[in-house]
């Protein structure tokens, strides 16, 4: 990780938190879809 700020991680970071937070939400209504 660099202490130096670039937009170009930036939007790294934002791309991958996107692509998580798709898993997660998708992982949980599989879960969801299971319980019920």
């Amino acid at each position: 990780m660099q202490p130096m700020p670039v937009p170009m991680e930036k939007k790294a970071w934002v791309k991958a938190l996107r692509i998580v937070v798709r898993l997660v939400n998708s992982a949980l209504s599989q879960r969801n879809r299971k319980v019920r």
